[in-house]
């Protein structure tokens, strides 16, 4: 097997490229093929992207993942047709070993990030909100992972994304060319943001307790707790760093939680209503 990599890495003061160009047999038909890694990144926005040439075909497949430093998740766009099947699978495993290096895999999201999926799915720009509720038994270990998702499960999902994660891509024709193609997409959970902070401060927090009744809130999240069951009722993303805590003072009266919001967006205070036990309503107070 022929292989050989280039690597060329350019810091400047508040940025960084790396790239990589590795010839290799991927799938051990005879024909070398050609991936390339480009990563850029700044005190805000990290951008993968990878691309693979057949070395049969010449056609050249691409993926890309973004992320921001205020948002919870990378999302990658995936569509590769399955042409060659050992083609196919030598791309897949090149895809999560250079895009998800360093993370656990899943078979479904945990319910926090379901939360956010099913957050974005009914409208980002929606200040009002009518969500269900999802009764669970525990919490889980606050790890990053990833985990994928079909585009059937969350048809909205492209459009209602936060626009700043969206359009973070510096080739705008590629992103939304892959993004329209997807079938699937691979999202990258950055989960310990809701408990991480070099403060020793430690999450999650019970703030109110009301009967049964407890709520609770992590650096970026609220959860009710009744009966030793828990549901998530609201998480914030799109923050200015997920370092820093984005849910303020919270008050807790009768079925209604209010609080105060952190982030770099227009929401400045959330009112929650619980008075339902099917659904509940997101009110978004913008400033």
């Amino acid at each position: 097997m022929y292989k050989l990599t280039l690597i060329i890495i350019i810091s400047g003061l508040l940025a960084l490229s790396y790239a990589s160009k590795t010839i290799v047999d991927i799938d051990n038909d005879g024909y070398v093929d050609t991936i390339e890694v480009n990563k850029m990144s700044d005190n805000f926005v990290s951008e993968y992207r990878l691309s693979v040439k057949n070395g049969i075909t010449g056609i050249t497949y691409n993926s890309i993942k973004i992320g921001n430093i205020g948002n919870f998740f990378s999302i990658i766009p995936v569509d590769i047709p399955v042409m060659n099947d050992s083609f196919y699978h030598a791309y897949c495993t090149i895809l999560r070993d250079t895009l998800c290096s360093g993370f656990a895999q899943k078979k479904t999201p945990d319910e926090s990030l379901r939360w956010l999926l099913d957050y974005y799915e009914k409208s980002e720009y929606k200040l009002i909100k009518k969500m269900k509720q999802h009764w669970f038994d525990s919490l889980t270990e606050f790890e990053p992972y990833f985990v994928t998702i079909k585009r059937d499960d969350y048809p909205n999902l492209v459009e209602n994304i936060p626009r700043h994660l969206k359009n973070t891509s510096q080739d705008s024709a590629l992103i939304n060319t892959l993004f329209n193609a997807a079938k699937e997409f691979i999202i990258v959970y950055y989960m310990q943001n809701h408990v991480y902070n070099d403060r020793g401060i430690q999450y999650p927090q019970i703030v109110s307790s009301k009967k049964n009744n407890d709520v609770l809130k992590t650096m970026h999240g609220v959860l009710l707790r009744k009966n030793n069951k828990y549901c998530w009722l609201y998480i914030s993303d799109g923050v200015y760093k997920l370092r820093h805590a984005s849910i303020g003072t919270l008050k807790y009266y009768k079925n209604q939680i209010t609080f105060e919001k952190n982030a770099t967006d227009d929401i400045r205070a959330i009112k929650i209503n619980t008075d339902n036990d099917i659904f509940y309503t997101i009110r978004e107070i913008v400033k």
